[in-house]
C-alpha cells in the first residue's frame, strides 16, 4: 500500500510539474502566433506593395504612350510642313514614319486603360479625335501633292483649331493619370512603410521571443528532468509490479491446472467403482430375469407381480440410467484431463504445411464425411511454425463438428482457407450448416455450452478446447454464424511462436 501511495505521489508530481511547465511556455506561444501573424500580414503587405508599385509603373505607361502619340503628331505636322516649304523628299519619309506609328500608339493607349473606365472612355474620345486628326494630316498632304498650296494652307489652319481640341483632352487625359500616379505612388510608399514597421516588430519580438525561450527551457530543463525520474521511477515500480502480478497469475494458473489434473483423476476411482458395481448389478438382473422366466416354465409359485415388475421393468430401467450417467461423466472427466494436459504441454514448435495437416485430418475423418455425403475442399494454405499435435486437434474439432451439425436433406460442403499475412497466419474453416444463432455465438467457447438443436451427442467441451489450444499457440479464434446459412470458424496464428515460448523451449 505504501508503494502505491508513494507510485500515485509521484505521479501525480510528475503532472503538476508538466502543467507547470506548460502555463509557462504560455508567453512564448503567445509571442510564436504573434511573430506568425506578423509574418503573414508582411507578406501581404509585401504583396499590397508590389501590386501598387506595378499600377505606379501602368500609370508611367499610360502617360508614356500619350506623349509617345503627341511626339508623333507634332512630328508629323513640322515633316508635313517642312516638306511643303521645301519639298525636300526627306521630310516627306520622316512624315510617314510619324504618322504610321500614331494610331498603333492610340491604340495602344486604349488598351492601356481598360481598367479604368473614366480613362477608358478618355481614352476613346482622344482615339476618335486622333483618326479624324489622321485624316486630315493625309488630306493636307494631298493637297499638298496636287500643287494647291493656297487650299493646304487653309486646310493647316483648320488642323491648328482640332489640333487644339486633341491637345486640350490629351492634357486632361494626362493630368487624371498624374493625379492617379500620384495616389498610387502614396499607397506604395505607404505599404512600404508597413512593411519596414512590422519586419522590425517582428524582429524585436523574435529576439524577445529566443530570449524567453532560453529562459524557459532553462527554467524548464531542471523539471523535465526531475518529472522524467520520476516517471522513470513510477515505470521501474510498475513492471516490478506487472512482473509480480504475472508470476502469480502463471502459479495460479498451474495451481488451477494441477487442482482440475487431480480431481478429475480423483472422480475416475469412484467413477470406475460406480461402473463396476454397475456392471454386476447388471449380471445379478440377469440372473434374477433367469430365475424368474424358470418359475414360469416349470408351473412353480409364480413370483409376486411387485417383483416380476422389479425383475423385468425398474431394475433395467435404473441400471440404463446409471450406465448412461456414469458414461457421460466418463466422458466429461477425460474431457477435463484433456484440457489439463493440453495447458501442462511442453511446446514443440516446427515448420507444418497447413495443407498437409489438414489433408491428414479429412483422411482422418473420411469414415464420417462419407456417411455424412460431405465434401471438404481445402485451399491454399501457409506453412507455420507451430506445435503440429495441437494444431491437428484443432482442425480436427472444427471440421467434425462441420460435419456433425450439418442441415437436414443438406449435403455438407466444407471449404478450410487461409493466406499469410506478414507475421500473421489466418485459416477459415466455412461451413453450409444449420449455423448458430447471434445470442448463442458468444457462448459456444465456453466450457459445457451447446447451442442449437440437442440432436448429436457431446458434451459442450469441443470448441472451449479449441480455443484453449488456439490462445495456447499465441493465436485466436471468432465466429460469424448465420442460422441457416452456414459458419465461418476464423483461426489467426502467428506465423513464428511467441518469443517467451521460443525461450522456454531453449531452457534445458
Amino acid at each position: 500500500m505504501r508503494r502505491n501511495a508513494r507510485m500515485d505521489a509521484g505521479e501525480l508530481r510528475g503532472r503538476r510539474v508538466r502543467l507547470q511547465a506548460l502555463w509557462a511556455s504560455a508567453p512564448l506561444f503567445i509571442a510564436l502566433l504573434l511573430i506568425i501573424l506578423i509574418g503573414l500580414t508582411t507578406a501581404w503587405l509585401v504583396h499590397e506593395n508590389r501590386r501598387q508599385n506595378e499600377l505606379v509603373v501602368h500609370t508611367f505607361t499610360v502617360i508614356n504612350e500619350a506623349n509617345r502619340w503627341e511626339l508623333n503628331s507634332a512630328s508629323a505636322t513640322a515633316q508635313q510642313r517642312g516638306y511643303m516649304l521645301t519639298r525636300d523628299p526627306a521630310f516627306l519619309g520622316h512624315f510617314r514614319n510619324s504618322i504610321d506609328a500614331m494610331t498603333p500608339s492610340v491604340e495602344r493607349l486604349v488598351r492601356l486603360t481598360a481598367d479604368n473606365g473614366a480613362q477608358h472612355r478618355r481614352a476613346r474620345e482622344i482615339q476618335a479625335l486622333a483618326q479624324a486628326r489622321v485624316r486630315e494630316l493625309w488630306r493636307v498632304q494631298s493637297l499638298i501633292e496636287s500643287d494647291d498650296r493656297q487650299a493646304a494652307m487653309a486646310a493647316v489652319a483648320v488642323a491648328r483649331v482640332q489640333n487644339a481640341t486633341l491637345r486640350d483632352r490629351l492634357n486632361e487625359f494626362r493630368a487624371t493619370e498624374v493625379q492617379l500616379l500620384n495616389q498610387r505612388q502614396a499607397r506604395a510608399a505607404s505599404s512600404g512603410r508597413w512593411v519596414l514597421v512590422l519586419v522590425i516588430t517582428g524582429l524585436a519580438t523574435a529576439t524577445v521571443l529566443a530570449v524567453g525561450v532560453i529562459q524557459a527551457l532553462r527554467r524548464t530543463l531542471g523539471q523535465v528532468r526531475e518529472s522524467n525520474a520520476l516517471v522513470t521511477a513510477a515505470n521501474e515500480t510498475l513492471e516490478a509490479r506487472v512482473r509480480e502480478r504475472t508470476a502469480e497469475l502463471v502459479e495460479a494458473n498451474e495451481e488451477l491446472q494441477r487442482f482440475a489434473y487431480i480431481v478429475s483423476h480423483d472422480l475416475r476411482a469412484p467413477l470406475v467403482n460406480v461402473m463396476g458395481f454397475t456392471a454386476e448389478l447388471s449380471e445379478s438382473l440377469g440372473t434374477l430375469t433367469r430365475f424368474a422366466e424358470a418359475r414360469a416354465a416349470d408351473g412353480s409359485d409364480a413370483l409376486p407381480g411387485e417383483v416380476r415388475r422389479a425383475i423385468g421393468e425398474d431394475l433395467p430401467e435404473a441400471i440404463g440410467f446409471i450406465n448412461a450417467s456414469s458414461a457421460k461423466m466418463d466422458r466429461l472427466i477425460k474431457a477435463i484431463l484433456n484440457l489439463a494436459r493440453a495447458g501442462r504441454r511442453t511446446l514443440t514448435p516446427e515448420p507444418t504445411s497447413l495443407d498437409w495437416l489438414v489433408a491428414g485430418v479429412v483422411a482422418t475423418l473420411k469414415h464420417q464425411i462419407d456417411s455424412a455425403g460431405a465434401r471438404v475442399e481445402v485451399g491454399s494454405l501457409p506453412t507455420i511454425e507451430a506445435d503440429r499435435v495441437m494444431l491437428d486437434q484443432i482442425f480436427a474439432n472444427l471440421i467434425e463438428n462441420a460435419v456433425k451439425y450439418r442441415r437436414a436433406n443438406v449435403a455438407p460442403v466444407i471449404r478450410v482457407e487461409g493466406e499469410l499475412a506478414g507475421p500473421v497466419a489466418t485459416i477459415r474453416v466455412i461451413d453450409n450448416g444449420r449455423g448458430i444463432a447471434p445470442a448463442d455465438q458468444g457462448r459456444v467457447f465456453e466450457l459445457f455450452r451447446r447451442a442449437g438443436a440437442q440432436d448429436q451427442p457431446g458434451e459442450g467441451l469441443g470448441l472451449a478446447h479449441v480455443r484453449a489450444l488456439v490462445r495456447r499457440l499465441g493465436g485466436g479464434i471468432a465466429l460469424a454464424s448465420t442460422p441457416g446459412v452456414g459458419s465461418i470458424f476464423t483461426v489467426t496464428l502467428p506465423r513464428h511462436p511467441p518469443m517467451e515460448e521460443r525461450l522456454h523451449e531453449r531452457q534445458p
